[in-house]
């Protein structure tokens, strides 16, 4: 379904509503919904009118929503109302408003969530006086509700503080999913508005999405309004002027750069302001790419850690460390300069591109661009009857066509495979580093779901080494089958020393795999020389189940596949069966 979503004025109440005790909505008559007593309304949202209600079933109070009258002869609005209702029950997270029931009665559809007994989560921090720290351990909460929904696929569209209730012991919750759309729908991002229409909250749009580019959201649309959020709860003010008509309130968030934070409040923590004018970046690829990266730099705020989102200089490391030990100031000048010749040299030690490519641009070579204008390179080996899609992301030493036996080999054994270059790699475009690969996967993932309709749900992301980064990275941010990690560090520097020696780092696959939601396969050599086994052994530890692995004895890092013989391809097979157990039916029937 692709109907028309409806408009949302600034100022309307969330679905669950704050319980501060109904309200009347004039001569407002009672649904009859056969298992519920109707007590009163809480209030009226876009899509429906929410009422108190008792489920006689469970003798428990819920918020029952039902469609307003005036839109039960639109199948538009009762698509709309449908899908608020699917979406919303795909979501299961302590912090976002649960659904016990759903149906329809009598010809009218309804739906019973968790009746919220909390405040809107300005007035919660206003009215409970709660300190930075009290107020970002909330807002943790929140990115991480936040990020587990876009796990799911599901973007919010409309956060806000009214739709975030924080109940008397502290809980934040999120409510009101009926602007929500799928990140990829079946017809693959496809959404339920049509372009040029303003869906949302005018006060915490993106610019993207006061821009009315419905079909251009993502989850950095949601990361946006966290800002906005962020931003209110330190100012107590919005970065722009949205006192003014909606139409000139649109223009400011498109086209105006946001107040800096400390123009209203003096002396504000310089990392806080840097945080959300990290968050309000206009350009989508200029902020953080998640709510995860964003919550991370919460807790490493919270933590007293520098954040990410200022690449510190070795003088900001030194006023970082030396504030808590000034004696040690002519070490730790030492130290900051040794940290920033490892910062300089890094890329150069982590990717090593062929000086030449092995292989030249031919009819089977697909060019992708990246959101950085890049243009790399990647190959599509194909079984026409394959269930599942490998998405391939290789090592720092080798390219495309070195790899080519190999990737025929595992389309040998019942996969297709579509396997790309970095930037500068092969015939790729650009310069590689780290934030460059994660654009890579990402070019390669959309070409696969967009152009050759391949679902997320069959592709399994398969990195090696280097290429762990970006596949874990693609599998935190999105709904795919499963992740398979060869040959892979828990962070890049720590494959140099295991004790960790700076504030800072590259593809910490260690934090970002706690945050994937799909199977993972740990495959490691026990002998490897270069990434030693404990960062497999780690990091298949810190996955969440259903989890895998293959420990080969004798393997380094170079060769898995080669010691591991036939045990390499039981255990994809294995894995890949676990999440489609009619991954490899062809082949029998070969």
């Amino acid at each position: 379904m692709n109907p028309d979503e409806t408009n949302r004025s600034q100022d309307m109440p969330p679905v669950s509503g704050p319980t501060r005790g109904p309200r009347e909505i004039g001569p407002v008559p009672c649904p009859r919904i056969q298992g519920y007593e109707i007590m009163a309304v809480l209030g009226e949202a876009a899509q429906g009118r929410v009422w108190r209600a008792k489920q006689l079933s469970t003798n428990r109070e819920v918020a029952l929503k039902v469609p307003r009258s005036d839109l039960l002869r639109s199948r538009k609005a009762m698509a709309r109302f449908v899908r608020e209702i699917e979406l919303a029950s795909r979501l299961n997270h302590p912090n976002i408003a649960r659904i016990y029931d759903s149906g329809l009665c009598r010809g009218l559809y309804y739906y019973a969530m968790e009746l919220i007994d909390g405040q809107p989560l300005d007035e919660y921090v206003r009215r409970r006086r709660l300190s930075l720290q009290q107020t970002m351990k909330l807002m943790l909460t929140v990115c991480d509700a936040v990020q587990h929904a876009h796990q799911h696929g599901i973007i919010h569209r409309d956060l806000k503080p009214s739709n975030i209730l924080v109940t008397n012991d502290g809980r934040p919750r999120i409510v009101d999913f009926g602007l929500a759309r799928t990140i990829l729908d079946e017809n693959t991002f496809r959404t339920l508005s049509t372009d040029g229409e303003i869906t949302g909250t005018p006060a915490y749009m993106s610019p993207e999405q006061a821009g009315g580019g419905g079909a251009r959201l993502d989850a950095r649309t949601d990361v946006y309004s966290l800002g906005v959020i962020l931003y209110q709860l330190l100012t107590g003010d919005f970065p722009y002027d949205v006192s003014t008509s909606m139409l000139q309130t649109l223009q400011n968030i498109q086209e105006s750069e946001p107040i800096r934070p400390s123009k209203h409040v003096r002396h504000l923590d310089r990392d806080l302001q840097t945080m959300t004018l990290t968050a309000l970046a206009k350009d989508p690829d200029q902020r953080y790419q998640s709510a995860v990266e964003l919550g991370n730099d919460i807790r490493s705020w919270l933590a007293g850690r520098p954040i990410q989102a200022r690449r510190h200089s070795s003088v900001d490391l030194l006023r970082w460390v030396s504030a808590k030990r000034r004696y040690l100031l002519a070490p730790l000048l030492i130290y900051a300069c040794v940290l920033a010749i490892v910062l300089a040299f890094s890329n150069q030690v982590m990717f090593l591109p062929r000086p030449t490519a092995s292989y030249v641009d031919a009819p089977e070579i697909v060019k992708l661009e990246t959101n950085d204008g890049a243009q790399i390179s990647a190959i599509h080996v194909t079984d026409p009857n394959a269930r599942i899609t490998i998405l391939y992301s290789h090592g720092n030493a080798e390219d495309l066509g070195q790899l080519k036996p190999f990737f025929e080999a595992y389309r040998d054994q019942g996969y297709s495979i579509f396997a790309y270059d970095y930037h500068r790699y092969g015939t790729s475009t650009g310069r590689p580093n780290e934030k460059n690969t994660y654009r890579d996967i990402m070019a390669a993932f959309r070409h696969l779901v967009e152009e050759r309709a391949v679902k997320p749900e069959h592709i399994i992301a398969h990195g090696r080494s280097i290429g762990s980064g970006p596949a874990a990275y693609l599998a935190q941010q999105q709904p795919i089958g499963g992740l398979i990690l060869e040959g892979a560090f828990t962070s890049a520097y720590r494959a140099i020393t295991r004790i960790r020696l700076a504030p800072f780092d590259k593809f910490e696959n260690i934090e970002r795999i706690t945050e994937v939601d799909c199977p993972v396969l740990v495959i490691h050599g026990l002998k490897d020389e270069i990434v030693p086994a404990w960062h497999g052994k780690q990091l298949f530890a810190a996955a969440e189940q259903p989890k895998f692995n293959l420990w080969v004895e004798r393997a380094g890092h170079d060769n898995i596949p080669l010691a591991a013989g036939n045990a390499y391809w039981d255990a994809i097979g294995a894995f890949a069966t676990s999440i489609d157990p009619n991954a490899l039916d062809h082949r029998k029937a070969d």
